[in-house]
């Protein structure tokens, strides 16, 4: 049970960093909003102007069901504010209308707080990006949730979110530019591990068509990691065959990749002992002459240990 439980923290992190990695990207964004959106709204959107507003408004509880990334765009020469939350879970979310309106508020409040002399909140737009085994059925419309409102509609909220449906979304309706296309394609069939296995080379061979090498190696890092840690007994012995068949110089590529995912693991391990032996009692001068390391850097390491981060490590 207790290693079930760890697997499935595992792939929520994984799906956390990628999801963040690529839809921080404001190309993709874009991207995901021109394939998303109503093309009314889509058609009077200044996309030139769309920026990253903040990070996140999810509650730190949350976090291994949903991420969010909210963003800024000029609708018909006003501001709008975009909150795409990405949705972990395998299944949908009967309560999601309640998520969004708590975050609205939570953004609304932000916004005051940095717009002092504002007469207007901004619109936002909640956006879910779902990839669950079954297709979303929850319906959008806040009044939803509530029992019969007949008569009472004036005193209650009532907004509708927009349900973007991955693993549902026809294959020739994946449009973009070649990111935006490779995290979709990545993650519409996540839980359906012999389909993922199956579409790997079509989804590496896209980066084949991205002009900037750098970036390129950025986007195989992050696909490889994920898909480690989400498809059951892959390895990386099978990715660098993949890569070696898919990718231009796959091979040098694959090595270098290879000894940082290793390399970073392997750290990973090592700075969970060191949490484990401090949180056990060890005095820091025994730490350091066990693990080779700086008493100023097991220091800090101790400094920035919360109780509760601590205990998950036991």
């Amino acid at each position: 049970m207790e290693k079930k439980k760890k697997k499935g923290k595992k792939t929520t992190g994984a799906h956390d960093h990628t999801c963040k990695f690529f839809l921080s990207d404001v190309d993709i964004a874009v991207g995901i909003l021109k394939n998303c959106l109503p093309i009314h709204i889509a058609k009077e959107m200044d996309f030139s102007t769309m920026k990253l507003a903040n990070t996140s408004f999810v509650d730190s509880k949350l976090n291994q069901y949903f991420s969010d990334i909210i963003y800024e765009v000029q609708f018909r020469r006003s501001p709008v504010l975009v909150d795409l939350l990405f949705d972990h879970k395998s299944k949908e979310e009967k309560f999601m209308g309640m998520q969004f309106l708590k975050y609205k508020v939570r953004i609304w409040e932000y916004y005051l707080k940095q717009n002092k002399h504002t007469s207007y909140l901004p619109p936002i737009i909640p956006i879910v990006i779902y990839h669950g085994k079954t297709k979303w059925r929850v319906d959008p419309q806040f009044k939803s949730l509530f029992y019969d409102t007949n008569g009472i509609e004036e005193f209650l909220p009532d907004f509708k979110f927009i349900v973007y449906d991955i693993p549902r979304i026809p294959e020739r309706n994946i449009k973009g530019d070649i990111e935006t296309m490779v995290f979709l394609k990545m993650f519409r069939n996540v839980f359906n591990p012999e389909v993922q296995t199956e579409r790997i080379p079509e989804i590496l061979g896209l980066l084949n068509r991205i002009q900037d090498k750098t970036r390129m190696t950025e986007l195989l890092e992050t696909i490889l990691r994920f898909l480690l840690s989400s498809v059951p007994n892959l390895k990386i012995d099978n990715l660098k065959q993949i890569v070696s068949g898919t990718i231009e110089k796959g091979e040098i590529i694959m090595e270098t990749i290879a000894e940082h995912l290793i390399r970073k693991g392997a750290e990973q391990a090592e700075l969970k002992l060191i949490r484990r032996a401090l949180h056990s009692g060890l005095s820091v001068e025994t730490i350091s002459k066990i693990f080779n390391m700086s008493i100023k850097h097991i220091e800090k390491l101790r400094a920035r240990m919360r109780p509760k981060a601590a205990a998950a490590v036991l």
